[in-house]
């Protein structure tokens, strides 16, 4: 994890009691797919204050290879030096790269509204239901916590099924075969877009370049 600048200091701080209290939640109930540790993951990127955007996802995903790698990265302590979204070479990185400029990226923070890792929504779904609604409800309280900690000027949702579970919108841009590629609304106060998944869905390269003009007019 970075050393925080000293301007920085407080929100760091904040984000270190955010990932101890994680860890201790997970330690505490059993989260676990298929009776293996998968882990969690909070922030994708440095807590930022006041970031352009909140890059927001259902969950982390991935089996117990991906789980393993990411606690020797050490995401169960703490943030990437950079955001992952610039540099990771995962579909979704790249194709939010094909979106927004690197330097949009590295201006914004990048999460999941769910903190605990699971290959599906359907594995998370497998979970018994009062250990799924702890989690989820903790992690709720927590996005919720972040959000206020950090202000972003807007939320960007990916999937918008994700969007559909977290608040009500309107569908905004429309793709060349009429599919609703980005809906609008409101998260926290704030300003959002739910996108079409960026790595879960077929996307045209029109629909792509659609996108990536729609959010460009945001200057």
């Amino acid at each position: 994890m970075n050393m925080p600048a000293t301007t920085e200091a407080p929100l760091f701080e904040a984000c270190r009691a955010i990932y101890s209290d994680v860890q201790r939640f997970y330690d505490e109930h059993p989260v676990r797919i298929g009776g293996e540790d998968l882990g969690f993951r909070v922030l994708y990127s440095p807590p930022l204050p006041r970031p352009e955007i909140l890059f927001l996802g259902f969950q982390p995903g991935g089996r117990l290879g991906e789980a393993l790698e990411s606690q020797r990265l050490g995401h169960r302590e703490g943030w990437p030096t950079f955001s992952d979204y610039a540099t990771a070479d995962w579909l979704l990185a790249r194709r939010m790269r094909s979106i927004w400029p690197i330097d949009v990226i590295n201006r914004s923070v990048g999460m999941n509204a769910i903190f605990f890792r699971a290959p599906s929504i359907k594995d998370w779904n497998s979970l018994p239901a009062v250990v799924r609604l702890a989690a989820e409800e903790f992690s709720a309280r927590h996005v919720a916590g972040l959000i206020q900690l950090l202000s972003p000027r807007r939320i960007v949702v990916i999937g918008l099924g994700t969007f559909d579970r977290l608040t009500h919108g309107e569908a905004l841009v429309r793709g060349y075969r009429k599919q609703v590629l980005i809906k609008e609304g409101r998260l926290w106060g704030r300003p959002a877009y739910g996108v079409v998944h960026l790595s879960g869905a077929r996307i045209a390269r029109e629909d792509l370049n659609t996108i990536r003009s729609y959010f460009a007019s945001f200057g």
